[in-house]
């Protein structure tokens, strides 16, 4: 039996369940209908992976784990590999507590990128409201579209076409306590979690463990300034911060001296 056969075959008998109700339906009958359902399915499994999948599941190594990366020397071996690197800022707004403002995002070494502003009355103050109307130039019932989990949602499926191995970003420890709060608040599935999913490199926390021997961190913006990076751009916009960091990230991955910061 062919596919195509089986899924109409399934089709009808759960139109026939549907379209005639449970009450009508007499035990023999429905049971005879949840056999054939069961069958079909099973079957339809079978044929599936022995005829679509079997060999191509075979012939894949299975994926391994990314190696961890807590040094410079590390970190500039994953930047010259084929390694998918998410480069991701956040930002927030205060008051009647911290909540997600911004979510940027570039894959290293390409120009693949996204930059999602988050419509959260609750947390925005008129101003802040009308800032964003202003700059999104979306009615308001538009606006209330863009909330976090829609957003959230855009970047899980940006990470999936990506296949993202790493996300990378700038003295992170506030952006995964506020997201894992904001996942706590939505009762999202840990399949939601998009930050959950590939290796975590903090860019900060590297170089204070390495090139500051675990002394008081350096901003980003310091950083750009002591590599001799050009700051055009404002700082602390998502946006401009995951430029900032990615123009870091490609001196180092060409740089070979290990003595600067």
């Amino acid at each position: 039996m062919s596919h195509a056969q089986m899924k109409r075959e399934q089709g009808i008998g759960l139109a026939e369940v549907e379209q005639t109700g449970l009450g009508e339906v007499n035990n023999a009958k429905l049971n005879q209908l949840l056999y054939q359902l069961r069958t079909q399915k099973r079957h339809q499994a079978q044929t599936v992976m022995s005829e679509q999948t079997a060999a191509k599941v075979l012939s894949q190594p299975v994926p391994a784990p990314q190696p961890e990366v807590t040094s410079l020397v590390e970190l500039r071996q994953v930047l010259n590999s084929t390694a998918q690197i998410l480069i991701l800022d956040l930002e927030f707004y205060g008051g009647k507590g911290t909540r997600v403002a911004q979510l940027a995002g570039q894959v290293y070494g390409s120009h693949e990128r996204f930059n999602y502003l988050v419509f959260a009355p609750e947390a925005m103050t008129d101003a802040q409201q009308l800032k964003f109307l202003k700059e999104t130039n979306l009615p308001y019932l538009d606006a209330t579209k863009l909330d976090l989990t829609a957003v959230i949602e855009r970047v899980n499926q940006f990470m999936h076409r990506q296949q993202i191995d790493y996300i990378l970003s700038y003295d992170n420890h506030l952006d995964w306590r506020i997201l894992n709060e904001e996942a706590k608040r939505y009762h999202w599935t840990p399949d939601q979690c998009f930050w959950k999913k590939p290796q975590d490199l903090d860019l900060e926390a590297i170089l204070r463990q390495d090139a500051l021997a675990g002394k008081t961190g350096i901003s980003l913006q310091s950083l750009v300034g002591l590599l001799g990076i050009n700051r055009e751009l404002p700082f602390h916009q998502a946006q401009n911060d995951v430029t900032y960091m990615a123009r870091v990230l490609q001196y180092y991955a060409h740089n070979i001296n290990e003595e600067i910061i």
